[in-house]
């Protein structure tokens, strides 16, 4: 494993990882260790949280969707997941068919889910944020055959 004071080089991905901003892992929408969440999982998380916590900021969402697949929500990683919200080349907000955007009575922007969104919804993921969840812990491996053995394990079995 090569380390120097801030990264990490994950032998699966080969990619360098933050250690600081998070592990080997993150932690996907069923609870299950992963060097990768798939496609579509963010947008997922971010409808079934919205349909829970309606009129949510889009930060809020953001670092309850940080806080579940196990990454540190610091100065860091601010920016992290904001594309799901705003397009910063073409200055609009993204997504807008998903969910919309509203100001409420104190001018914080809000949002909600539009019916295309609610398509969205894993029931099953609502009654685990719902539940509420704490900090994931870091983990960082080493040996190749040891991360895909974890890979696809609940984070919840490993980590207690």
């Amino acid at each position: 494993m090569s380390f120097n004071e801030k990264y990490y080089q994950c032998p699966k991905r080969n990619i360098h990882i933050n250690m600081h901003q998070r592990g080997t892992f993150v932690v996907d929408n069923k609870g299950r260790l992963q060097t990768k969440v798939k496609r579509g999982e963010n947008l997922t998380f971010i409808a079934s949280y919205l349909n829970v916590y309606p009129c949510s900021t889009a930060g809020e969402v953001r670092r309850a969707m940080m806080k579940w697949r196990g990454i540190a929500c610091k100065d860091e990683t601010r920016g992290q997941y904001a594309n799901y919200f705003w397009d910063a080349y073409k200055h609009k907000w993204y997504y807008s068919k998903l969910w919309e955007k509203f100001k409420d009575e104190s001018g914080k922007l809000r949002l909600n889910l539009k019916l295309e969104g609610m398509g969205l919804i894993d029931n099953e993921l609502c009654e685990e944020i719902k539940k509420g969840y704490s900090a994931r812990s870091f983990m960082f491996i080493e040996n190749l055959e040891d991360i895909e053995k974890m890979e696809g394990y609940k984070y919840s079995a490993i980590i207690q």
